[in-house]
């Protein structure tokens, strides 16, 4: 990313959280924060040719275990017929592959390809620099504390969501 491109977003980052009448919601704050990481990640994302959509998507077909459509579609949250097109396309583009299930011949598993795997190394390790950049102005400590709390109030949330019938 150009030292310019880099700029302009952090000047689009830069949010005047304290002028704000919700700056004390912590929901408000998760948004702003969301927005900013969402920027963020699509910019850096983009010279490899991925979205953070199609990352997500290959990085957990990498590391799961004979997972179908329907597996992925629920550890990622995401509705299953919008994920199909979206495999389809990481298809088209030789990055992921379909097969039949060896032990359930009406499910199909997912793979990553080797050009995948390629393209996934060089994303991790954008995104991890990026992880750095964005959350450098925490400890080490701090920043484990973060990533703890954030992962309670998600699990808070989908345990809730599960307890109520949605999601």
């Amino acid at each position: 990313m150009s030292n310019a491109n880099r700029m302009r977003l952090v000047k689009q980052d830069t949010v005047p959280v304290k002028e704000s009448p919700f700056a004390s919601r912590a929901g408000y704050l998760a948004i702003k924060l969301g927005e900013v990481v969402m920027r963020r990640i699509e910019a850096a994302l983009a010279p490899l040719g991925l979205t953070p959509r199609e990352y997500n998507v290959m990085t957990c077909i990498s590391i799961g275990q004979d997972l179908s459509q329907q597996d992925l579609s629920r550890t990622l949250g995401l509705y299953a017929p919008g994920l199909v097109g979206l495999i389809d396309e990481l298809q088209d583009k030789k990055l992921v592959s379909r097969k039949r299930s060896e032990s359930d011949r009406r499910r199909y598993v997912l793979s990553v390809t080797k050009a995948a795997k390629q393209l996934l190394a060089r994303a991790d390790l954008v995104v991890s620099e990026l992880d750095d950049e964005l959350f450098g102005c925490m400890s080490i400590q701090e920043n484990t504390k973060f990533r703890t709390l954030l992962r309670r109030v998600l699990a808070a949330k989908e345990s809730n969501a599960l307890r109520s019938g949605r999601k």
